[in-house]
């Protein structure tokens, strides 16, 4: 129950730091593209493209991350010689 948990909350903090990486990349890329801002088409791209992107990503290498951490702590250590 307790790595479940911790999974839970890595996938919803990798959701979160995700949008706001998202968000980031976004931005750096409306800006060295120059992508213009009429109708508001620079702040679409960045919130309908980057930040849902970002925050895909983040929900699935949160807990992945996670996982592989636990997984090395719980390796049994091997006699050396």
């Amino acid at each position: 129950m307790k790595r479940f948990l911790l999974f839970l909350l890595a996938a919803i903090a990798g959701l979160i730091g995700g949008a706001l990486l998202g968000v980031g990349i976004g931005l750096g890329y409306t800006t060295a593209f120059n992508t213009t801002g009429f109708e508001g088409y620079a702040g679409y791209l960045v919130f309908m493209t980057f930040m849902p992107i970002g925050a895909l990503v983040g929900m699935f290498v949160a807990p992945f991350l996670v996982a592989r951490k636990l997984g090395h702590r719980n390796e049994p250590e091997t006699p050396a010689g």
